[in-house]
C-alpha cells in the first residue's frame, strides 16, 4: 500500500474557506483536492497486482480510519480496514502472529481473493502505515497549509507520529 504525492505544482485551495473541524471531512475535502492532480494510491495483494482505486472515494476512506489502524497495529492488536468503496469492496483484518501480521481479505464482490491470508513483518507493516501517513499529510498540507499546525498532519508530515494516531484538528 503506498501513495504517490503529486509531481505537479499544487495550488492551495482557497483560503476564506473555514477549515473542519474534525478529521473525516478534513480528509475527504484534501482527497478531493488531491485527485486534481498526478498523485497515485496503490495497494496490491490476494492475487491483485493492482487494486482499482481512486484518490478521491477510496484513498479518502481509507485515509479516515488510518489513525486507528496505526495505532491498533502499534499496539500489536487486530484491527480492520474496509476498502468499501463500490467495486472495490474488500475487508482487510489484521492480526498478530509473533512479530508478523495475518492479513486476511474478505471480498464482497464476485473477485475471490487468492490467497486469502497474507503475511507480513509487523514492523514493515507499521513503516508502510507511517510511510502512507506522512505522505498523505505532506501532501495535504501542500493544498491546505493550515492543516501544518493540526494533529495528526503536523505530526505525521515530520515523521514524529509515534504518539499522533489519532486526530485531534481543531480549528
Amino acid at each position: 500500500m503506498s501513495f504517490t504525492p503529486p509531481q505537479s505544482t499544487l495550488v492551495p485551495g482557497p483560503p476564506d474557506m473555514p477549515l473542519p473541524e474534525d478529521y473525516p471531512t478534513i480528509v475527504m475535502e484534501v482527497c478531493d483536492l488531491l485527485a486534481q492532480y498526478d498523485c497515485r494510491f496503490r495497494v496490491e495483494g490476494f492475487g491483485d497486482p493492482h487494486w482499482a482505486l481512486d484518490i478521491g472515494y477510496d484513498f479518502s476512506s481509507v485515509m479516515e480510519q488510518l489513525p486507528d489502524v496505526l495505532a491498533a497495529i502499534r499496539r500489536r492488536a487486530s484491527a480492520h480496514l474496509d476498502f468499501y468503496g463500490q467495486g472495490v469492496e474488500r475487508l482487510l483484518e489484521f492480526s498478530f502472529a509473533d512479530d508478523h501480521v495475518l492479513i486476511s481479505c474478505e471480498s464482497r464482490t464476485a473477485w475471490t481473493p487468492d490467497p486469502s491470508i497474507e503475511r507480513i513483518d509487523a514492523t514493515e507493516l507499521e513503516t508502510m502505515l507511517g510511510d502512507l501517513a506522512r505522505e498523505f499529510s505532506r501532501a495535504a498540507i501542500r493544498v491546505d497549509p493550515r492543516l501544518a499546525d493540526l494533529s495528526p498532519f503536523a505530526d505525521w508530515a515530520s515523521g514524529d507520529d509515534r504518539e499522533s494516531d489519532g486526530p485531534a484538528p481543531t480549528a
